[in-house]
């Protein structure tokens, strides 16, 4: 059979039915044929929609039979015989409540549909309700949001995409300053692994002492300048780390410009957060000093951390970059934290846009 074989051009109205269908339909199978259409009309051939869909080929050329047979109705299945379902539609529904209720306890649904409706299911049959809802089993992430006020949160977030503007206009300079530490209990969650109980990966976890990392980020051009200590960080580290940074950058910017000044060509505003470490009398006691070279101390509002962009490095290091093997030694994990922090805009590099 030829792979090259399309479906005839379609109309606007069918179009538009498709591509709802490829994103809205419940059945998985109703969305990759819906898929299939528009790439068929695409002039995609059958073994590249094949491909895309994870089929083989003779299943898509059912499709596309089915398609000029049917039309719309063609992408759903023909009623079958067979054994009455479990749970009618209204009971289906009532899953889904519960399923919302208490996502993380399945126990708890199956429980508590039995008490409702007297019907018992597996978990099996649970999991294919919930995968017919469009729910997937993944892990839950930790927020702070609602602790948070969103007026300050919008107006923060209004502010820096103010300063990010004025830096791409070559105004200011924006940096994203934190610290983050680490030690030999891994972070890493995920990998690729050989299927079975007896192979999976390991990865040594101990107590150990803690290597803190400060640093200030530039997200326009992956400029990092980082600060590794082994010892614990005070708000007296915390204020030798700007005034080290500050005068880096005079002498740079002078460097670069061939000119004597003892204050920032360019003003530099640096997005921090409101930690107590960052907050304190010596802290503040260093801004009037620090403004007046032009560097300029922005504050985030308290559980605001997605808006500081050095985060996002602190979790790529943690979770994607530093190799399991860091974490054999104390030893090893500072050397592969410092090649990483090193390789930076080079090697690692993370795109913000």
């Amino acid at each position: 059979m030829s792979p090259f074989r399309y479906v005839a051009p379609l109309t606007d109205e069918q179009r538009h039915h498709l591509k709802t269908v490829k994103n809205e339909a419940q059945n998985e199978r109703v969305r990759k044929r819906a898929h299939a259409i528009l790439l068929s009309e695409q002039h995609r051939n059958i073994d590249d929609i094949a491909d895309i869909c994870f089929v083989n080929r003779d299943t898509v050329s059912r499709w596309l039979d089915r398609w000029e047979q049917d039309g719309v109705l063609g992408l759903w299945d023909n009623k079958r015989l067979g054994r009455r379902p479990i749970l009618n539609d209204e009971e289906q529904e009532l899953v889904k409540k519960l399923l919302d209720e208490t996502p993380n306890d399945p126990k708890s649904v199956l429980q508590n549909l039995f008490d409702k409706t007297g019907k018992l299911i597996s978990r099996k049959t649970l999991n294919r309700l919930a995968k017919k809802y469009r729910l997937k089993w993944k892990r839950i992430k930790k927020s702070l949001q609602s602790k948070r006020d969103n007026e300050e949160f919008e107006k923060a977030k209004a502010d820096i995409t103010a300063f990010e503007a004025q830096a791409q206009a070559d105004e200011c300079e924006v940096y994203y300053f934190d610290g983050s530490g680490f030690d030999l209990t891994p972070s890493v969650s995920y990998a690729w692994q050989p299927t079975g109980s007896n192979n999976t990966i390991t990865v040594p976890s101990a107590r150990s002492s803690r290597l803190n990392v400060l640093g200030f980020l530039n997200s326009s051009n992956n400029d990092l300048m980082p600060y590794i200590f082994e010892n614990s960080v005070s708000s007296a580290v915390i204020c030798a780390c700007f005034d080290d940074f500050l005068n880096h950058q005079i002498k740079s910017s002078c460097q670069e410009n061939k000119i004597e000044n003892k204050n920032l060509i360019k003003p530099i505003i640096v997005v921090i957060d409101n930690a107590p470490i960052h907050t304190s009398a010596e802290f503040t006691n260093h801004i009037e000093k620090w403004q007046s070279k032009g560097l300029f101390p922005y504050f985030l509002p308290p559980y605001s951390p997605e808006l500081n962009k050095i985060e996002i490095l602190w979790r790529k290091i943690k979770y994607e970059w530093l190799p399991l093997s860091a974490y054999d030694s104390l030893q090893k994990l500072n050397e592969s934290v410092e090649n990483i922090l090193i390789q930076y805009g080079n090697r690692y590099v993370i795109n913000f846009v």
